[in-house]
């Protein structure tokens, strides 16, 4: 039996993600800890800067943004993210 929904429209859509997966909010996790650690390297001694609070908030959002659209690897959330933000991901080997 198929999972696929259907909509009124008649056309088909796929099931909705269960966001609560571990899979999935390991793979956030992952990546948040990872696109954070960039944000804290870059920050300027001195510099005005968002408070943290407002910048993990940011970060929290782009995330959500990204696994909605159907984004769960954390490499590649890592680097949409990283982008989003103006940031030249480094290739980690």
């Amino acid at each position: 039996m198929s999972h696929i929904a259907v909509s009124d429209t008649g056309a088909s859509e796929p099931p909705t993600p269960n966001y609560c997966d571990p899979k999935i909010t390991g793979a956030v996790e992952e990546a948040f800890e990872a696109v954070w650690a960039v944000i804290k390297a870059n920050d300027q001694a001195g510099g005005e800067t968002e408070p943290d609070c407002e910048r993990r908030v940011e970060l929290s959002r782009k995330l959500a943004e990204f696994v909605v659209d159907g984004i769960t690897d954390p490499a590649e959330l890592r680097s949409r993210v990283l982008a989003s933000f103006g940031f030249a991901e480094a290739r980690q080997e």
